[in-house]
């Protein structure tokens, strides 16, 4: 049975392999654009202009992907030459797609598409899907300058701050913040590999602006952070030792379970919101702090569930300190594990630990330290764990990672 099982695995990642990669870029890029439009700064009167495009993006790209699973089902099943196995199949697709559309919010279509496109990425170029998240990400900022110039984008200020906190265009600054980061990172992965003076420049001078001008602080200090610990992987990445000790081994261990450990360190500041409250809400890193005392109230609040549910309201009871909470759940681990529930939690960091796993077969270092920022980003914003924004996860399966086709102890499968 297990060896069916495998075998037809096989068979479904050589048929992914083959599909369509221009198809599929068309979709990913429509995917991507999706979302970005809903963190534009629009004019207030664009709003419901803008939830209609993104409406029909959104059956755009749920429409359009049933018609790539259904080539990719039908080349798996080899039933081109067989209608009544191609009709079943195409009534399946068509049912599964007409469910999915009717009773997705918003954020379960970012889940599930971001699931389609992880596994659809098999075989694609991966170069050439980071090319193409770098081109989106760069018109993204472009266009929030240029909006700002024909009246349709605003500037959004940062409340309470004397200098800074432009989002030149963005829905807010740390949102600005985020796409620019993205955009140094790609082009960092992409085109600077072992230029490490420049890399230091470019990211340092980053900070300085994002610390200024955007004032997001987050943003700032991972790009101080990132070149250094880039330059550790790059080195690491030169040496590409043979042996393997127990202590690399352990290492492997913990690089492949960060996901998880991002996510356990989260959940223990959350428990600490108490003491997190009293020790940093009358300081500078109040912001920051917010983080762990809003999603431990949120925890508080809602619980979690296998499946996820919506928020509750806000509750004046919960902690003698709620009229300092705003309810606002910036961090991806507790909103997403809230209301996408323990299942859609444990299978998007699993998946994120498959990423590592695959990096550490490939000598992919520095990929591995973009994770690592990633997972860091994701405990301040929610975009790090979604597979639009975190280019980690189309990573496992994709041509860069696989050379000649996948092989059994290329997906961890042993005999």
């Amino acid at each position: 049975m297990w060896a069916g099982i495998k075998r037809e695995i096989h068979l479904f990642l050589d048929a992914t392999e083959k599909g369509n990669e221009k198809f599929y870029l068309v979709l990913f890029t429509l995917f991507v654009i999706s979302h970005v439009v809903l963190l534009m700064g629009w004019k207030s009167s664009l709003n419901s202009n803008v939830w209609q495009m993104h409406h029909i993006l959104f059956a755009i790209v749920m429409w359009g992907s049933a018609v790539y699973l259904f080539s990719v089902l039908a080349d798996w099943r080899k039933a081109w030459n067989r209608t009544g196995e191609m009709i079943v199949i195409g009534v399946i697709v068509f049912m599964i797609t007409a469910a999915i559309s009717r009773i997705v919010t918003t954020d379960s279509y970012t889940l599930v598409m971001g699931l389609f496109f992880c596994l659809m990425a098999a075989g694609k170029n991966y170069k050439r899907l980071l090319l193409t998240l770098l081109i989106l990400f760069v018109a993204t900022i472009l266009f929030g300058l240029l909006g700002m110039q024909i009246g349709i984008t605003v500037d959004a200020m940062k409340p309470n701050r004397l200098i800074g906190g432009h989002s030149l265009g963005i829905i807010y600054p740390n949102h600005w913040g985020s796409f620019a980061f993205a955009i140094l990172i790609l082009i960092w992965y992409l085109f600077l590999q072992n230029r490490r003076i420049l890399s230091f420049i470019i990211f340092w001078g980053t900070a300085v602006f994002m610390y200024k001008y955007i004032t997001c602080y987050t943003i700032a200090g991972m790009a101080i952070l990132f070149p250094v610990l880039g330059l550790a992987a790059e080195l690491l990445q030169q040496k590409k030792a043979e042996t393997v000790s127990s202590d690399k081994k352990a290492l492997s261990i913990i690089v492949i379970s960060l996901p998880f450990i991002f996510m356990a360190v989260m959940l223990i500041l959350c428990w600490q919101m108490d003491w997190i409250h009293d020790t940093f809400y009358e300081t500078p890193l109040r912001s920051f702090a917010m983080r762990f005392v809003e999603g431990g109230y949120s925890l508080m609040r809602n619980g979690v569930s296998l499946f996820g549910h919506p928020f509750e309201q806000w509750d004046a009871s919960l902690v003698s300190y709620s009229n300092e909470i705003e309810l606002i759940v910036d961090s991806a681990y507790i909103c997403y594990l809230i209301i996408r529930g323990i299942v859609a939690m444990i299978l998007t960091l699993g998946w994120i630990s498959f990423a590592h796993y695959r990096c550490l077969k490939k000598n992919d270092y520095r990929l591995i330290v973009i994770s690592f920022f990633m997972l860091l980003f994701s405990m301040m914003e929610r975009p790090g764990l979604d597979a639009w924004f975190n280019f980690v996860m189309l990573y496992p399966l994709t041509s860069l990672t696989t050379d000649k086709g996948m092989s059994e102890s290329d997906l961890g499968i042993t005999q």
